[in-house]
């Protein structure tokens, strides 16, 4: 799992660099969701059309990502900064860049089995 988080903190630098920071970038392995994982994403940057922004972000993990590593990922989930996920996973932990790996905790009533935030910010 851990060469996966490391291109997806590729996939978040490139993306970064190009348009602007996340507000949260984080995969998430939930207790019902069978080992796949999905990958939670906030930012102000994003467009009102969801579909183009989706249609982006795909296009960057497909750039980076092996077609085995896709698999692994089960949903890709867009929210806006004043989400209360994304709120209180940026009052919990600051990264950017990172690699901040929590288990077995909650976050907005929502159990999580398996985490990785790679960016968590204001």
């Amino acid at each position: 799992m851990i060469s996966l988080v490391d291109k997806f903190i590729t996939v978040e630098k490139t993306i970064s660099d190009e348009k602007s920071s996340f507000t949260l970038f984080a995969l998430f392995l939930r207790e019902e969701a069978e080992d796949k994982w999905d990958l939670v994403l906030s930012a102000n940057w994003f467009e009102d059309d969801k579909k183009k922004t989706l249609d982006y972000i795909v296009k960057q993990i497909k750039n980076e990502l092996e077609p085995q590593d896709m698999v692994e990922i089960s949903r890709i989930i867009l929210l806006e900064p004043s989400h209360p996920l994304v709120q209180t996973v940026n009052s919990v932990i600051r990264t950017e860049h990172g690699k901040a790996e929590f288990v077995d905790c909650r976050f907005s009533n929502i159990f999580v089995k398996h985490a990785f935030i790679i960016t968590s910010r204001s």
